[in-house]
């Protein structure tokens, strides 16, 4: 699952650094997304090493499948959590 991961974060990439050089509107939109995605990694890193044990991410809400594979951290897709 995590090489599925990161080979779809590798082509998302190659495609939202591509749009970033022609639309002001998806370089912002793709910034966001990535601005997300670091946020959340940063958040895990910090609770991993605080709690000394390994998080279960789940990711919930409706950008998660644009931000999901961004993450260098594992994430699960929990579309259905409700808080």
């Amino acid at each position: 699952m995590i090489a599925e991961q990161a080979r779809r974060a590798l082509a998302a990439t190659a495609v939202s650094i591509a749009r970033l050089e022609h639309d002001t509107g998806e370089a912002v939109t793709a910034g966001a997304r990535f601005a997300c995605a670091a946020l959340i990694d940063r958040f895990v890193q910090e609770a991993e090493r605080e709690c000394g044990a390994p998080a279960t991410v789940l990711l919930a809400g409706g950008d998660r499948e644009q931000v999901a594979p961004h993450c260098r951290t594992l994430v699960r897709d929990a579309p259905d959590l409700v808080f």
